[in-house]
């Protein structure tokens, strides 16, 4: 390796560490990608929403209670959280939830009743809690064998509950980012020294 590629090792995984870290930020109080802005959570600001459904083999024409859980980044509960709930997608046109928010209580919890419609098949409910979103699906009808409901593919699986994940795997995403600018620093840096100590013969 030459002088000239151990130089530019060095400068090429500096300059990926620095930009990892000026593009994602230094853990200040706001960072922008492209189009969001993700404000970074406090204690006792919403983080993270566990969505739950009482029952995910309802009747059609049924109410089934959906409800929620709002978490700040310590795990704790959020009361106060204001929560939108929403029908986001339906096998026919009369599947409702109640309009308007609803706040969490004491316990971060928060929930509505689902009329789950006239048609049989998936129906999945989304919640928005002061800009944190999750999604839960129902199988209406009876059309799952196992009890267990399954969103569309274009959604996060939400199981049991989901909790919403995009500002950890982003922060993966940089550290990641960061660690193979720092590792490519320091192989220029000790190839350089080796090169260095190596006998001229």
């Amino acid at each position: 390796m030459t002088l000239l590629s151990k130089r530019l090792l060095t400068v090429a995984g500096l300059v990926l560490a620095l930009a990892a870290l000026f593009m994602f930020g230094f853990g200040g109080p706001a960072t922008t990608i492209g189009s969001e802005t993700d404000v970074t959570p406090q204690p006792g600001q919403a983080y993270g929403l566990l969505i739950t459904v009482e029952n995910t083999n309802p009747g059609t024409a049924t109410g089934v209670h959906v409800e929620v859980v709002v978490l700040d980044v310590l795990g704790d509960a959020v009361p106060g959280a204001a929560c939108h709930f929403s029908i986001d997608s339906q096998p026919g046109n009369d599947a409702s939830v109640p309009n308007g928010d609803v706040y969490t209580d004491a316990a971060g919890r928060a929930g509505v009743t689902l009329n789950t419609g006239t048609t049989p098949g998936t129906v999945v409910v989304k919640a928005d809690c002061d800009g944190r979103p999750a999604w839960i699906a129902t199988s209406v009808g009876g059309e799952s064998s196992n009890g267990n409901a399954s969103p569309p593919a274009s959604l996060p699986d939400a199981g049991g509950g989901y909790m919403e994940t995009a500002r950890s795997h982003r922060m993966l995403f940089v550290t990641l980012l960061a660690g193979l600018g720092v590792t490519l620093a320091g192989a220029g840096l000790m190839a350089g020294r080796l090169g260095q100590r190596r006998p001229q013969s």
